[in-house]
């Protein structure tokens, strides 16, 4: 049967994010992380989790994936992180999200991890809470409230930016500057002007 590498799973999902490649975990190991790679399968009930070490795996096409990065901390306990992750190809399936938690938690605790932090990069809303033309995704509200109700604690210690923006880069520099506050668009020139590219 053919096996197929951790990148090219991934790169199946909508929006794969560069900290959930292989050569993220290969960076990771360099400072003492373990890598985990995980699929989940659909089965057409539910969804069966498969692990692997090496990152290789016989199905293409999962229904989620998470690489989780382990580091020990004292001998017997670790701390275990999924950086932008988990993926699925469904946000919108609320079993699969609750089996992928559940399948977390118990992942974690056999490995005697005092800590699993996720960050999937999920949307929850869009604009300025609070300002004109800002809305909360449903969806993304309710997974934040699952987490909750299954115990899980929102970290104040943010590994990677809690926010994203979009910018349109169709559009010609001068409109993508225009859009921007005076003292941003007077840094970037000077930036550029003393050769900082």
């Amino acid at each position: 049967m053919a096996q197929y590498s951790w990148n090219q799973i991934i790169s199946g999902f909508e929006n794969p994010h560069l900290l959930q490649t292989s050569q993220w975990a290969e960076v990771k190991r360099h400072s003492g992380w373990m890598a985990h790679y995980l699929t989940w399968i659909s089965d057409g009930d539910g969804l069966d989790l498969i692990a692997s070490k090496s990152g290789e795996f016989e199905v293409l096409k999962p229904a989620a994936a998470a690489l989780v990065l382990e580091r020990k901390v004292l001998p017997g306990l670790s701390v275990m992180y999924t950086p932008k992750g988990p993926l699925l190809e469904d946000w919108a399936n609320r079993s699969y999200r609750e089996q992928i938690l559940l399948d977390l938690e118990v992942f974690a605790k056999k490995a005697n991890a005092i800590q699993l932090k996720i960050d999937p990069d999920l949307e929850l809303g869009r604009g300025v809470p609070g300002e004109e033309g800002s809305f909360e995704d449903p969806m993304g509200i309710d997974f934040l409230e699952e987490l909750g109700q299954r115990g899980w604690l929102f970290s104040t210690d943010q590994i990677q930016f809690r926010n994203t923006v979009l910018v349109d880069l169709l559009e010609d520099e001068d409109q993508i500057l225009a859009r921007m506050k005076s003292k941003t668009r007077y840094n970037i020139r000077l930036s550029s002007r003393k050769g900082i590219t």
